[in-house]
């Protein structure tokens, strides 16, 4: 496992705290892989996509992992990680808790989910159109965009690769002193024309995946 980051280095970090339609889940797990993102600070919406991720099998633990500031081996939020950015809000518009943590953002008092469990989220009547929204970028969960670079496949190759590089900021990520002024960017429509959504995308099968080491 890496170790936490020191206060002076998470001092220099970016972070990542883009706003629904920017990135898609699958396309952010792809990057963490060839190291984008890998050590930077994430807001709680971000760690909200990849928990929601996890919970529908698209995420597998060790790929989550691979954001070392958050997460601990078996995609655990570590205990002191600081709530940063925007919420993870939920299909009824308000902060969820997932992996035991209340994904408020840096707005303690934001109105917090009544939806408990997985199985209630799922069943809430938004469900479809804020999964698509919140995860995939507008875009159906196999319409992803981008190509990896490198060929690890493994927990200890992806960060053995990182661990030994200077730190590198993902291309989206900004300055911890700059992230509050960051405009946010428009969110995609719900339904993107001539994209047919099945009804039941939300209860996906896990998809083929590499396993850890």
């Amino acid at each position: 496992m890496t170790p936490q980051p020191t206060p002076a280095e998470l001092s220099q970090r970016s972070v990542l705290d883009v706003s629904e339609g920017t990135i898609h889940l699958i396309d952010l797990v792809e990057m963490v892989k060839d190291g984008l993102y890998a050590k930077d600070i994430i807001s709680d919406h971000i760690i909200g996509v990849l928990l929601m991720g996890k919970e529908l099998g698209v995420v597998a633990p060790w790929e989550g992992t691979l954001f070392q500031v958050p997460f601990v081996r078996g995609m655990k939020v570590r205990v002191r990680s600081e709530h940063i950015g925007r919420p993870f809000a939920g299909p009824d518009g308000k902060a969820l808790k997932l992996g035991g943590r209340w994904l408020h953002g840096a707005t303690p008092n934001a109105e917090k989910s009544d939806l408990a469990t997985i199985e209630e989220i799922q069943a809430h009547p938004q469900y479809e159109p804020w999964l698509r929204a919140t995860l995939y970028a507008g875009r159906h969960r196999t319409q992803t965009e981008y190509i990896r670079v490198r060929t690890a496949k493994t927990l200890s190759q992806c960060d053995n690769y990182v661990n030994t590089r200077p730190y590198t900021p993902g291309p989206l990520s900004v300055a911890p002193n700059a992230a509050d002024a960051e405009p946010a960017a428009p969110p995609l429509p719900l339904t993107p024309p001539g994209v047919r959504i099945p009804e039941t995308e939300g209860q996906i099968q896990p998809r083929a995946r590499s396993a850890p080491c």
